[in-house]
């Protein structure tokens, strides 16, 4: 960790020397380093709901983004990498270096047809509390996918989608979650104005289990919606519609039911500004005993810049988690947070953050509460 530290000082104090931003240019590629250091305490370790373990740890996250600038609007490249290096100051069993990288590539040919291909590879634990058992689980995921989208008319659009989905977990005993989902979906769009549009999705679902193949399933998703973009003031997408699951195993009950997407980021003054998330979607199980769950949620963030350089933020969400299968389980998550970003340096910014989390749960022994403070500083070209 030592090393790690002297790498972050270093970075550091080569950035003190810049009084702005600016990012380092190959030719016509723009390359931008940035590094995050946290330190945060968390009094719940565990996500326990009894014998309540506390402990400090540090984060440390490099990383660079690297850019190719769309050329009169014809094609875009985009590379990212970071990790997060997190140590514990007491439980050192939970230390964790994860890691992520993105390439995306778009292109856009004369006559309408906009094509883009991206791949995102993530090293990863899930959150600790899921299970029982305090082993952090390690996942590797690999994200690869390509849309092609034409212009029929002014008004008329259509995109075709297709992405494939690996989830490979380190440790044996989470084998029953290995799987590769491959999805193809449809759009056709309506621009009702300038920067509104209405739309009809369609997504076929093929999911795939390496060994627990009674889970293998097949989803449709049949989806209408709004999406708009009004520059500056606001933007989101308002989609909802139905989903039929069924499972290769017979005996496993299918799903049918309503499933709902809603993301709007809305800036009521250059000064006060607010985001919204909804969803209700089906997902892969994660606990032994369990077939698939069913997530139901919101959340609200909200942001009030109170100088040039304060900005303060406050948060709330819900989710619910409805299991089904042999051990059936639902569990209720609250969590609400605090925080300050205070921009020192166009390259330079502190952010402070208290957050409080409850999950009541039909099982007792997943019941849990946790209360996490940060300090954060990000520096960046």
């Amino acid at each position: 960790m030592r090393k790690y530290l002297l790498f972050a000082l270093v970075f550091l104090c080569v950035l003190a020397f810049h009084s702005e931003s600016h990012a380092i240019r190959l030719g016509a590629l723009e390359i931008n380093p940035f590094l995050a250091l946290t330190e945060r305490y968390t009094d719940n370790v565990f996500n326990t709901s009894s014998d309540l373990k506390s402990d400090f740890s540090t984060v440390i996250t490099p990383g660079v983004q690297i850019i190719f600038p769309r050329v009169k609007k014809k094609y875009h490249l985009e590379l990212i990498y970071q990790a997060d290096l997190e140590r514990f100051n007491t439980f050192k069993s939970e230390n964790a270096n994860n890691h992520k990288a993105v390439g995306k590539f778009e292109v856009k040919f004369p006559g309408g047809l906009e094509l883009a291909v991206s791949d995102e590879f993530i090293r990863n634990h899930d959150p600790r509390g899921i299970n029982i058992g305090q082993e952090l689980d390690f996942f590797r995921t690999n994200l690869a996918s390509a849309s092609a989208a034409y212009n029929l008319s002014d008004r008329f659009k259509v995109r075709l989608d297709y992405s494939n989905y690996l989830v490979d977990y380190e440790a044996g005993r989470n084998d029953f979650r290995n799987r590769t989902d491959n999805t193809l979906a449809g759009y056709v769009y309506y621009r009702l104005t300038p920067k509104t549009s209405a739309f009809v999705e369609y997504e076929y679902l093929v999911i795939d289990f390496k060994t627990s193949e009674e889970f293998d399933s097949k989803e449709h998703h049949l989806y209408g919606g709004i999406t708009w973009d009004v520059t500056g003031k606001t933007k989101g997408t308002v989609k909802g519609g139905y989903e039929v699951k069924k499972f290769q195993d017979p005996s496993i009950e299918r799903f049918k039911g309503f499933i709902m997407e809603l993301i709007v980021d809305h800036n009521f003054t250059p000064r006060h500004s607010i985001k919204i998330k909804g969803i209700r979607r089906t997902n892969e199980t994660n606990v032994f005993g369990t077939s698939f769950f069913i997530t139901t949620g919101a959340s609200i963030e909200y942001f009030q810049k109170f100088t040039g350089k304060i900005t303060g933020t406050a948060d709330i969400s819900y989710g619910r988690d409805s299991y089904h299968g042999d051990f059936p389980r639902r569990d209720n998550t609250w969590q609400t947070g605090i925080g300050l970003i205070y921009q020192l340096k166009k390259w330079l910014r502190t952010e402070a953050k208290y957050s409080y989390t409850k999950r009541d749960s039909s099982e007792h022994d997943f019941n849990y509460r946790n209360n996490t403070y940060y300090l954060k500083v990000v520096a960046s070209l």
